[in-house]
């Protein structure tokens, strides 16, 4: 007999069917056993008891079903009541379209009004009613119907959901105190010996032991109630063995064994049965890291077995305080030790199975590295350059005097003897005039000095003359100075009279500078940091501003090691010889330079700066 068939009633229950909807025919009574019955966790007993109870509350239905969820099975019939059989179709139509929208759902049929409700509880439907009601019955009664006996539906639910979780956290509870008792400890050996006690204590076992994996075989490292124990001892082999035997079929191993039909073997937890007196024998592998690092023991006498209920408490209490021991263990070892390890797992993955990412990125790494060692380019130096003529006339006033005329300023291209500009040599030529008189005079009285034969007169004035021409000759040569004329064909560099005519020129005053037009050179402003690196000989290119498209060689001549500040850095000045040479060149052009210093690592030019500021940072740091 079916499940479906065990529970339904072939006659209807009080207050079922249409005859029943007539108010002159007294309410139905619900039997005090189907109200108790609403309180039992068994499945069947509550639905068949909850049917009744909703057939008497819902008069006029000709058939109902319930359907609750099982483990594993879904949602099952639980018990049905009234012609079920009949209606079949439409309560399973209705129950299948409630559970596409979950929501309810009641649609008129031919002869009758289907309808279903689900229950959920935390997106999941837990419950399901589907009835069959006579055309008389509206839907929205029949909806109302649904929604009253949903509600003890869904509150039964939650309550078999406390009941089945209660288990569950009082282990996470006991856990949870174990574990807060092995984070006080800082030591491995202490929070391993606190923890063994407490978990003897919570599980009332006799004995308690840990250990963890290393170099392929478990090594005990605490066992309850005994502070020391020797490597050595028979009961230490035992236990490292059973443990062994859990993390090498990783499973829980039980002894005696339960079900002999299991495939585990478990001779090593006889052997420490047997070294204890016949005891009851548990060993609970730790999983941590993704693998099977240790295990618990656990041990009991003979007349107390594990049940299911302590082999869970202490299975949830080992997975908790298995990982914190093994982090514990591995951050107390030697720095070494941990060095050695992370190598070792290193290699493991790059050479190991799996672990393909890692295996390519290693492979890219290693190819890097391999191209950055060999691939090298031309390390340049950058710095800002200014071309100036190798040769520089400086044109001064050659008397005090003022500017009678000024036919060329900075910027004109002269030619060697080109009037440049022209002092006022008015006062001049009076002063010459002035001792050429002198002179005359000089040469009456000398002749009248002859004729009276008075020699010593005759000296004096033989000096006067001699005097007077003199003078005359230094103003004629002050006067053909007065034009100031280019000493050689060039650039007038500076210097501009032209608004200044009728000026005060002082005798050694710079009035203009020349620069040849063949032969110039560059100026090199380098920072500091890169002025090692630029060694006389040295060559390179300069792209000055004028000319972006034209880059022309230079070679360094002379770095001069005497720093100037410009634009808030030092830079050491180095002059450079231009190797190339244009008409469209100018004294006092600007731009940038590059002087190729030799071959380099591209990855150090990358990161040359980066390097040097580190350096210095630590330096500054350490100090």
């Amino acid at each position: 007999m079916s499940q479906s068939e065990e529970h339904r009633s072939d006659q209807l229950s009080p207050g079922i069917g249409p005859k029943a909807a007539d108010p002159s025919r007294p309410a139905a009574v619900v039997p005090r056993q189907a109200w108790s019955a609403l309180s039992d966790s068994d499945p069947t007993t509550f639905g068949q008891a909850w049917l009744r109870v909703f057939a008497t509350a819902a008069p006029g239905l000709l058939a109902a079903r319930l359907m609750l969820r099982r483990p594993g099975e879904g949602l099952v019939t639980i018990a049905e009541i009234g012609t079920a059989d009949r209606h079949a179709a439409e309560l399973g139509s209705a129950a299948e379209a409630a559970l596409a929208k979950s929501l309810g759902v009641a649609r008129r049929g031919p002869a009758v009004l289907e309808a279903a409700y689900p229950v959920s509880v935390d997106g999941r439907i837990e419950a399901l009613i589907s009835v069959a009601a006579p055309p008389g019955v509206t839907a929205d009664e029949v909806q109302g119907w649904l929604r009253w006996g949903a509600g003890w539906l869904r509150a039964w639910v939650l309550d078999r959901a406390r009941a089945s979780d209660a288990p569950s956290v009082e282990r996470a509870r006991a856990a949870i105190e174990l574990l807060s008792g092995s984070l006080e400890e800082e030591g491995f050996r202490a929070a391993a010996l606190r923890t063994v006690t407490e978990i003897a204590r919570l599980g009332q076992c006799d004995r308690v032991s840990v250990g963890f994996r290393r170099r392929g075989r478990v090594r005990v490292a605490a066992i309850s109630h005994t502070a020391q124990f020797g490597k050595r001892m028979d009961l230490v082999r035992l236990v490292g063995g059973a443990m062994d035997e859990a993390l090498d079929q990783q499973a829980t191993l039980l002894w005696p064994v339960a079900d002999e039909a299991l495939p585990q073997g478990a001779r090593a937890q006889g052997a420490l049965s047997r070294q204890a007196g016949d005891a009851q024998v548990l060993t609970i592998p730790v999983f941590t890291r993704g693998r099977f690092a240790g295990a618990f023991t656990f041990e009991r006498t003979a007349g107390a077995p594990f049940d299911q209920p302590t082999v869970d408490l202490l299975a949830a209490a080992t997975g908790l305080a298995g990982p914190i021991l093994e982090e514990k263990r591995r951050n107390d070892r030697w720095l070494i030790a941990k060095t050695g390890e992370s190598l070792w797992r290193m290699m493991a993955a790059v050479f190991g199975k799996g672990y393909l990412k890692l295996k390519l990125a290693g492979l890219v790494l290693i190819a890097l590295a391999v191209l950055f060692s060999q691939w090298t380019t031309t390390y340049t130096v950058g710095a800002r350059a200014v071309l100036e003529g190798r040769i520089q006339r400086a044109v001064v006033a050659p008397f005090d005097g003022f500017v009678a005329a000024a036919p060329r300023r900075a910027g004109d291209t002269v030619a060697e003897g080109e009037l440049l500009a022209r002092l006022d040599d008015r006062d001049l030529t009076l002063e010459r005039l002035n001792w050429h008189a002198e002179r005359r005079q000089a040469e009456l009285e000398y002749e009248t000095a002859v004729g009276e034969r008075d020699r010593a007169r005759l000296n004096i004035l033989q000096a006067r003359i001699e005097q007077a021409e003199a003078q005359i000759d230094l103003i004629e040569g002050q006067i053909a100075r007065a034009d100031i004329r280019a000493p050689f064909g060039g650039l007038i560099v500076s210097g501009d009279l032209s608004q200044a005519i009728g000026g005060s020129a002082t005798r050694g005053q710079e009035l203009f500078r020349i620069a040849p037009l063949d032969d110039y050179r560059v100026m090199l402003w380098i920072d500091e940091a890169q002025v090692g690196d630029v060694v006389s000989g040295a060559t390179g290119s300069v792209v000055l501003s004028a000319m972006p498209t034209a880059p022309m060689p230079i070679r360094i001549g002379r770095v001069t090691p005497v720093a100037e500040v410009r634009d808030g850095r030092n830079m050491f000045r180095a002059e450079a010889d231009l190797l190339g040479a244009s008409d469209r060149l100018r004294p006092g052009m600007e731009g940038l330079a590059k002087v190729d210093v030799g071959e380099r690592l591209v990855i150090w030019t990358w990161t040359r700066e980066l390097i040097d500021w580190t350096r210095l940072t630590f330096w500054r740091l350490s100090g």
